[in-house]
Formats: structure tokens, sequence, C-alpha cells
């Protein structure tokens, strides 16, 4: 045991020398000082470089990454009992944790009997909901999103400032006005495209970069997937048709019961399949704004989680006509899922609305609209606008807030 202790100290260190030397951008999200919490989002957003960047300020803590060889044979418990009582190590970061076997059933030891905090990395809530051991009241899960816009802009040395929700609905005008000189509305659509994720300015090529995320995809589907869920891998073809049916579907609601007619798959599996996606990140589902009728009916609008999936998407695509609105409804719908937990917010869609926002006990009412459409009973959002006009908001604004 002490030799592998000893590798693992080796190699971390060999780990955090390499992205010290990295120009990398320090992402701040908070950890909720739980006992065990989960940073969780789609393949590749940064989860290990943040759990090494949050692990370099963190005084007697560790990092592991559970895909090491040596850990293969080892009793997993007993190693973080081991280096917690010899070296005096209170906090663990580990990373890839589904490599170990059991799993869950470790964690819960560890959270039973050791004083430890653990903070480790995944890319799929399947994890946690299946299996036998129930971690729902051991475990916090931490979200992990994309690069923000003020993210983007801060990597190429533009540092704007973050807001709060209620600025954007009472004082936006004034917010926009003085910060729109610093936008760059050219940027802000490069952002939509690629800037969303890490390795885009890596690789600072747009067909590797799509290549890659759909990579990532594929790889969600067939490989993270079937870790969980007991699924033949000739099904996983219709996961893809699917997907290829919600890129190419407009963002108007549509019932379950419809798609699963228009991809040739019954209910059942077409609810499993559209959860399957959500619970892997991949999609957002909303649901309409309830009345009897609207329940009844069952509708829901389906978008993909972020504007760089899209555009990995679009070669996909049979029209190209309604893109540009898929991608301004897409960015603004995933920007309030967001912050939703945060600001503790509803959002639904209505027949003739968009978006419906509920908060605060107020009910407020956007639409992502077109140029040359028109509405003075609701805020318009739009991608063309440096600042807010009437009720018109710039849709760039959004994903400056906090």
């Amino acid at each position: 045991m002490k030799e592998i202790i000893s590798e693992i100290f080796e190699k971390e260190q060999l780990i955090l020398k390499k992205i010290k030397n990295q120009d990398l951008i320090e992402r701040h999200i908070n950890l909720f000082g739980f006992r065990i919490e989960w940073i969780v989002w789609l393949r590749w957003i940064w989860k290990t470089t943040f759990l090494l960047q949050k692990r370099t300020k963190t005084p007697n803590s560790i990092y592991i990454s559970c895909d090491d060889i040596v850990l293969k044979s080892v009793n997993f418990f007993n190693l973080v009992k081991e280096i917690r009582k010899a070296y005096n190590i209170k906090t663990f970061f580990i990373d890839e944790l589904q490599f170990l076997e059991d799993w869950r059933n470790v964690l819960k030891n560890i959270y039973d009997f050791l004083d430890v905090k653990v903070i480790f990395s995944g890319s799929s809530l399947l994890s946690l909901i299946s299996g036998s051991v129930d971690l729902s009241r051991r475990v916090l899960i931490n979200k992990i999103f994309p690069f923000t816009f003020r993210e983007y802009e801060k990597f190429l040395g533009n540092d704007l400032p973050s807001l709060k929700f209620d600025e954007i609905l009472n004082n936006c005008f004034d917010i926009a006005r003085e910060i729109s000189s610093d936008i760059s509305l050219i940027r802000f659509k490069e952002y939509l495209a690629h800037g969303q994720f890490w390795y885009w300015f890596e690789v600072k090529d747009e067909k590797i970069f799509y290549q890659l995320l759909l990579n990532s995809l594929r790889k969600s589907i067939y490989e993270d997937l079937p870790q969980v869920v007991d699924i033949h891998t000739s099904n996983l073809k219709n996961l893809e048709k699917l997907i290829l049916y919600l890129a190419n579907l407009w963002t108007s609601e549509i019932s379950v019961n419809r798609m699963a007619k228009k991809i040739w798959i019954n209910y059942n599996t077409c609810l499993n399949y559209l959860k399957f996606l959500e619970d892997l990140w991949w999609i957002i589902s909303m649901s309409k704004w309830w009345t009897i009728s609207d329940n009844l009916r069952k509708e829901r609008k389906f978008y993909f989680s972020n504007t760089n999936i899209l555009y990995a998407l679009k070669s996909w695509l049979e029209k190209y006509d309604s893109f540009v609105g898929k991608v301004r409804e897409s960015f603004f719908v995933f920007n309030l899922m967001r912050i939703k937990e945060k600001y503790w917010f509803d959002v639904y869609f209505k027949t003739h609305t968009d978006f419906v926002v509920k908060y605060k006990d107020k009910v407020y009412e956007f639409e992502v609209w077109w140029k040359k459409k028109k509405r003075s009973d609701v805020f318009v959002v739009k991608d063309d606008i440096l600042i807010w006009n009437k009720n018109e908001i710039p849709l760039w604004i959004w994903w400056l807030v906090e």
C-alpha cells in the first residue's frame, strides 16, 4: 500500500506541475462545503482542470485519478483511510471515479466512516440515480457549466462585469449602455459558434472542434450510458436518430407521443431516451404554462444544452432556414436554466409566448424574436442590439448573469 500511495503522490506532482505551466482560465465556481460533492456536466467541460485548480488552493488535500492502473487491485476505501491517517489529508479530489468497481458503495462507506471531504467528477446523473446504493442524502450535485461569455471575453483580455438577475429585469438599460462599448457582437457570435468549451482555445479550428464535440456526444451514448443502463447496442442507434430529429425540430411544442411516432419507436422508449439525453446533459426540456388542457396534452419544448452543440450538428440539418432562431432560443433558455436554481424561479412556455418566468410572485414574459417582429407587452430579446431600447433586451447580456 505504501508503494502505491507513493506513486499516487508522485503522479499528482507531475500533473500539478504541468497545469502550473499552462495559461488556463480560472473558473469561479464555488464548492458548497458538503462532505461529498459531485462536479458534474458534459464530457470535456473542464472538470479535471477545475479539480486540479481547487487542489492547488486547498491545504491538506490530494488529487487522485481513478483511471490509474495502479488502483485496479486496490481497496479504495482502505487507500483513503491510510492516506488520511498517515499524511493528514482531509480533502480528496477524485477524478474518473466511475472506473472504480462498486464506487457507489465506496462513497457510502467513506461518508459513513471517515472524517474526510470528497470532491469527485462525473458526466451523468444516471450514475447517481442507478444502482442499489442510495447516495441521494450523501452526495451534493454541483454543476459545472460551459464557459460563459464573460469567461470567454476574459480569456481574450476583455474583463466584463458580472450581473444579478434582478438587475437585468429592473435596470438593464443603464447597465447595457454603460458596458456596450466593451461588447463586440462579432465576438459574441463567434462565442455562440465555438467558444463554450476549453478545447476550442487549443485547436482553433472549427472542423476539428466540432468533430471533437460530436465524438464526446457519441462517447456519452456508447460508453457512459451502457455502464448504468441495460440497453442493447443496436438500440443506441435510435438515440442518434432521436438527436437528429431534435436537431431538425423547430422549437414549437410537441408531444412525446407524436415524436415517438415520427421516429418509429414506442412512447415509453422515446420517453426513456429523452430522459437519458437530459441526464447526459445534451438536451433541456421545458413544460408548458399550466392549464388543465395543457397538462392533458403534455406538450413540451426541447433544446440542446448549448449553442456549440447546435453548430456541431448543423451538417445534420435538412433545412437551415430556422437555424438562427434555434440558436437564439437555445442560448436564452439555457441561460435561464443555468441560473434558475440560484434565483429560485420557474421557466415555462406558452403557445403564443416563447418563455414565461415566474419569479418572486411576479410573471415575466420573454420573446426571442426576429428583427421585424414587435410586441410591447413582453420583454423582447434580440441578438442584433447592444443597448436595451424600451422593452428590448440584448441577448449577449444574459451570459453575464451569475
